[in-house]
C-alpha cells in the first residue's frame, strides 16, 4: 500500500472537488458537492478498512501515517452530519 496511485488520485481529485465549493452557489451544486463528499469518505473508509485486514490492526496502527490517516477519517465521519456547502 505504500504510495498507492489509486490512492493518491483519490487524494488529488477530492482536493480539487473541495476547491469548487463557492459562494451563492446552486442548491444542485451543494448537493453534488455533498454526495462527492460522502462518496470520499467511503473510499477512504474501504481504503482504511483494507490496510487494516491486510496488516494486523498493531501493525497498520504502529505506522504514523496510518494513524494521521485514521485519525482524519475520524473526523471526517464524524464531522458529516455538521457539514454541507455554503449557499
Amino acid at each position: 500500500f505504500k504510495s498507492d496511485p489509486f490512492v493518491s488520485c483519490i487524494i488529488l481529485l477530492n482536493v480539487v472537488v473541495m476547491a469548487l465549493e463557492h459562494y451563492q452557489q446552486s442548491e444542485a451544486w451543494c448537493e453534488a458537492l455533498r454526495i462527492a463528499e460522502i462518496s470520499f469518505v467511503g473510499i477512504f473508509v474501504m481504503e482504511a478498512i483494507l490496510k487494516i485486514v491486510a496488516y494486523d490492526p498493531w501493525q497498520y496502527f504502529a505506522s504514523k501515517a496510518n494513524q494521521f490517516d485514521f485519525t482524519v477519517l475520524l473526523i471526517s465521519i464524524v464531522s458529516l452530519p455538521f457539514n454541507g456547502p455554503v449557499v
